[in-house]
């Protein structure tokens, strides 16, 4: 999939491959696309099978939309399009967000993008979520919070501030992917405002402290974001989902903090 760089290990790979390709009676892959680039390589194609991944129609088959599922993802009323399967380079998913980001572009609101999977992507996102600082001010505390480690000083606040539940969240580079500055800045500045507006645990808006998550390694660059204290994990993942954010830092009084996936809760 173009992961290895040109090297002497990896052109005796591929004359292995060659030649296990010539051993072979019969050749199966699961898609047309392969097929064509072992044309390529010089297997005939009359040697060539394809034979595409499918489900048990048992089990996977049409029917009328769960509208409490639509309800719970944000979907109700609007084409939703599903990816199912690997989350890895060979996926080609940035098709997908190429995709996803013409149609935002033109205001299609009404149409939206799901993947579901897990892969060496996955991995890697969650590794760089791991690898990150939650950093947040408030009233005479400078918080620093780590996924799964529990913060004494979060722990002190929330206590003194009536609250048990918390989330960390971003409107930043959604899906990880990077947004101009200006365009950052708008996205968070309309999720303060929806903040604002919610209900936190005992009705009131949740109190919101500014804060940043920055990277500890790589060149990331940092994100601007909010610590809601006194926001009920739903509504922090409902928020985290509609600006397309892969996942969030969130917990309650007294546990570690969580790094909660927005495509599994």
């Amino acid at each position: 999939v173009g992961a290895m760089k040109k090297s002497v290990t990896l052109r005796l790979l591929e004359k292995l491959e060659r030649w296990m390709y010539r051993q072979a009676d019969r050749i199966v892959t699961v898609g047309a696309g392969y097929q064509r680039k072992l044309v390529e390589r010089g297997v005939p194609e009359e040697r060539i099978s394809v034979v595409t991944n499918g489900v048990d129609r048992d089990i996977f088959s049409p029917r009328a939309p769960d509208e409490s599922l639509r309800e719970r993802y944000g979907w109700s009323g609007k084409t939703t399009f599903a990816y199912i399967g690997t989350v890895g380079m060979a996926s080609g998913l940035e098709v997908v967000v190429r995709a996803a980001r013409l149609l935002r572009d033109r205001g299609r609101e009404d149409v939206h993008f799901v993947v579901v999977g897990d892969g060496a992507e996955r991995a890697a996102l969650e590794a760089a979520y791991r690898a990150t600082a939650y950093e947040a001010l408030g009233p005479g505390v400078e918080l620093d919070l780590r996924v799964d480690e529990q913060s004494a000083a979060l722990d002190a606040l929330l206590t003194s501030t009536g609250r048990t539940s918390w989330a960390f969240l971003t409107a930043w580079n959604p899906r990880s992917q990077p947004l101009a500055p200006e365009e950052n800045a708008e996205r968070q500045r309309a999720l303060w405002a929806a903040l604002e507006a919610s209900s936190g645990e005992s009705g009131e808006p949740p109190l919101l402290l500014p804060g940043r998550g920055r990277g500890l390694e790589g060149d990331w660059p940092a994100e601007e974001s909010v610590l809601a204290l006194g926001l009920p994990r739903a509504a922090a993942l409902q928020l985290a989902r509609r600006f397309g954010q892969h996942a969030f830092l969130g917990g309650r009084r007294g546990d570690f903090a969580e790094l909660v996936w927005c495509d599994e809760a």
